[in-house]
């Protein structure tokens, strides 16, 4: 993918007489008054906004609330150092339920936690993945709580105001045969199987060696994050309600970025969010592009 990418932006850079560098499988564009760095799959818009911590969870959330855009309700508490500190976020701090407990900096879906039920379980997540404990991709080592919200989990990729595709993620799962124990199931997925979240499935009654009926989903690893095993369908923008077509492209003229990964939650997409309860998951201001069948016109797009 990477190789592809980069072979693409290069021949329209050369094309229309872009600059860029190139080394390995890195690439840096010079684009008017920033830079794109391309860098294993991942592509980056360096700007000024994104110092200083200001492109954190809880900065934009802060940001999307300021303009009343749909967005869940959090709060934010330092690295975990004691079961004492546990014990004065649980009880200290009004948290509602279900809720969701994350980095605010971190990525890839390391050390989040989806649909905690009530204060008992999150003591227990806080103590066994928390207290003392690094948090990968964190440089800040905070952690935040926010209410857990139900639907379906979409990445809308836009540029400056132009929304470049959408993909539904669809969470880890296999279907049951009748036949197969769930084990079995999990040895025969195409996706990688080091994804499969056993705690989830034991935490939830879900048994390794029981058959699976016929055509019963069950969910494998509870995160919508194609780093931790999702599936990633393409959704025609045409099947889209035009108040969430808005509604992305205004995002990233409030944060001021140029590409980002819009993570939305909504129980369906083709009807307005205004009508059901949504809400803007997170930002990723360094999102991975999709090969997708119109790639070249996704590339003009951002370089002209």
């Amino acid at each position: 993918n990477t190789n592809i990418i980069i072979d693409k932006f290069e021949e329209l850079c050369k094309k229309n007489n872009i600059n860029y560098d190139i080394t390995n499988k890195r690439m840096i564009i010079f684009i008017k008054k920033h830079r794109l760095v391309i860098k294993n799959k991942k592509y980056i818009h360096t700007n000024p906004i994104c110092k200083n911590d200001r492109c954190t969870k809880p900065y934009n959330s802060s940001l999307f609330h300021k303009n009343n855009l749909p967005t869940p309700k959090y709060q934010v508490f330092g690295k975990v150092l004691s079961k004492k500190n546990i014990e004065e976020i649980i009880n200290d701090n009004n948290i509602n339920f279900p809720s969701v407990i994350k980095p605010i900096d971190s990525s890839l879906g390391h050390k989040v936690y989806i649909n905690i039920k009530n204060k008992n379980e999150l003591k227990y997540i806080l103590q066994n993945n928390f207290l003392n404990q690094t948090i990968p991709l964190s440089s800040t080592q905070k952690i935040m709580i926010e209410e857990f919200y139900t639907g379906d989990n979409f990445r809308i990729i836009c540029y400056k105001n132009k929304i470049l595709y959408i993909i539904k993620k669809i969470p880890l799962h296999i279907i049951g045969n009748g036949n197969d124990s769930l084990e079995v199931l999990i040895q025969n997925l195409k996706q990688s199987k080091k994804h499969v979240d056993y705690v989830f499935l034991k935490n939830n009654g879900i048994k390794l060696n029981e058959v699976v009926p016929l055509n019963k989903k069950v969910i494998l690893n509870p995160l919508a994050n194609g780093s931790q095993g999702s599936i990633l369908e393409n959704i025609n923008i045409k099947d889209v309600h035009i108040d969430n077509i808005n509604l992305f492209e205004k995002i990233n003229t409030i944060l001021k970025y140029n590409l980002s990964g819009i993570d939305f939650i909504i129980p369906d997409i083709s009807k307005s969010y205004k009508t059901q309860k949504s809400a803007i998951n997170e930002i990723n201001s360094s999102p991975e592009l999709k090969i997708t069948k119109n790639i070249d016109n996704i590339i003009s797009t951002i370089l002209l």
